[in-house]
């Protein structure tokens, strides 16, 4: 085999490495990956190579233009070889359709079918020339990142229903909403601040049932909170329904427990995950706790991440 010929094989290679990567990139479900990072090292060093993105892409862009480039070197060399006459334009006429369907169409296909799973196939190559053409990369990906904007997401308060929902039915990045959790949740160092509910009333301990329901009755969250003995418990106002008018709401109260307001987010979630509640109370410094709520809280964290793309 001679040279050009070796030459031209390894950028059809190339060309279909950076190809199959950029659809793998945009096709792969982000909280999978995640996961799978935790017990799997090939998928730890996948996430460590695509983060952050736009150093990623960029690396993605400038292999396969290189890659391109040395197909038409090989292809013109290949066409000197055999004689014929403006080999740069047997070279672009030859090379054109077989870069698009071996160095495009047929990796993207290939990569599309299991974004995940064949993706994590060709991390190794991946990370080598991630690591090689960085000097390239580093100043383009800066410059993208302080000029690029993202796209806006849109969220509400029943937003995780629908967040399940998109995951099962959308294709390229599986959910959008889901991704912005993602980035959300991977935020360190913001506590819990930010999510508690702030419009939670607290009342006092010797209330009747009768009462809690004309007070709760106009609180849109219908929930308050109320001291039972040393402890902060919680009243819905689904459960004082059918009850007696003048028994003691606190006979209906819910305990719950505390998590720590320094806590990530993801944190307090597995707390509540494991004492298999939706809500927790997190202690205020001389004031009465605060509740989280893991709904309100949710919609939150979705819509201060949809504020910060747009």
């Amino acid at each position: 085999m001679s040279l050009p010929v070796f030459l031209l094989l390894i950028s059809f290679l190339l060309s279909a490495l950076f190809a199959g990567s950029e659809t793998g990139w945009y096709a792969m479900n982000p909280l999978k990956l995640r996961h799978l990072a935790q017990k799997q090292s090939r998928a730890a060093l996948l996430e460590r190579v695509v983060n952050p993105p736009s150093a990623f892409l960029t690396t993605l862009l400038v292999g396969n233009n290189f890659a391109n480039s040395l197909a038409v070197q090989a292809g013109i060399f290949i066409a000197v070889d055999a004689g014929l006459n403006y080999p740069e334009s047997w070279a672009t006429l030859f090379l054109t359709p077989l870069i698009f369907i071996f160095g495009e169409v047929a990796p993207k296909q290939y990569v599309a079918a299991d974004p995940l799973r064949r993706t994590l196939k060709l991390v190794i190559p991946l990370s080598f020339f991630r690591f090689i053409l960085l000097p390239l990369t580093a100043p383009i990906s800066m410059i993208a990142r302080r000029g690029g904007t993202k796209s806006s997401l849109f969220a509400g308060r029943r937003q995780l229903t629908a967040l399940l929902i998109e995951a099962q039915s959308e294709g390229p990045r599986e959910s959008r909403s889901m991704s912005a959790a993602l980035e959300a949740l991977s935020s360190k160092g913001r506590g819990l601040s930010p999510y508690l509910s702030s419009d939670v009333l607290f009342l006092s301990g010797d209330i009747t049932i009768e009462e809690a329901q004309k007070i709760i009755a106009g609180n849109r969250n219908a929930l308050a909170l109320l001291p039972v003995g040393e402890d902060v418990q919680l009243l819905l106002a689904t459960r004082l329904v059918d009850r007696p008018a003048q028994d003691l709401a606190s006979s209906v109260s819910l305990p719950i427990p505390f998590v720590d307001l320094q806590d990530d987010l993801a944190e307090a979630f597995a707390c509540m995950r494991e004492e298999k509640v939706s809500f927790a109370l997190v202690p205020q410094k001389d004031e009465q706790p605060a509740l989280l709520d893991l709904e309100q809280a949710l919609a939150t964290l979705l819509h201060s991440t949809t504020l910060s793309s747009s």
